[in-house]
């Protein structure tokens, strides 16, 4: 029993630090400008697969004028879902640096069984951003995407809040 205990203690350690770790590379993305038709916005980038996977679950918010953009190393039709989602999002599936799709007003999910989000092309990145905002910003199909290579900072915008 005492080495039961003892087990099931370093257990919740090790998934304490790595929930930590997971937390702390979340909160220091790379954040860039990024232009999308006419509208600058600043956005964290997602290119780890940690930082994928996560995406923007259990935030609380996304600040107005920024997203989440997801990097990914070769063409395909990546699935998304809201799981642990507080909020709504647009997304906007992008292929050679232009808008190829946009799924507007995606609910977080409220059921066992997350619905799946998916491009009807492979794509290369996907920016995710408030719901509302590609009316809002007036963002098209075909509009071009660039991407300011230079890093603004490392510390999440959600920090200054």
């Amino acid at each position: 029993m005492k080495n039961l205990l003892i087990f099931s203690i370093i257990v919740l350690i090790l998934v304490g630090v790595g929930l930590f770790w997971l937390w702390r590379r979340v909160l220091t993305l790379p954040v860039k400008e990024l232009k999308i038709g006419n509208k600058n916005i600043t956005v964290e980038i997602a290119d780890t697969s940690e930082a994928r996977a996560l995406g923007l679950s259990y935030r609380e918010s996304l600040p107005p004028e920024s997203g989440l953009l997801f990097i990914f190393e070769k063409e395909s039709i990546y699935p998304f879902w809201m799981k642990g989602m507080n909020f709504p999002i647009d997304i906007i599936w992008i292929k050679n640096e232009k808008v190829l799709e946009i799924t507007n007003n995606v609910e977080p999910d409220k059921g066992l069984m997350p619905g799946i989000y998916t491009p009807r092309e492979p794509v290369e990145k996907v920016l995710e951003i408030n719901a509302g905002k590609v009316k809002e910003w007036n963002i098209k199909i075909n509009d071009a995407i660039s991407l300011n290579n230079s890093i603004l900072s490392i510390v999440k915008n959600n920090l200054e809040k």
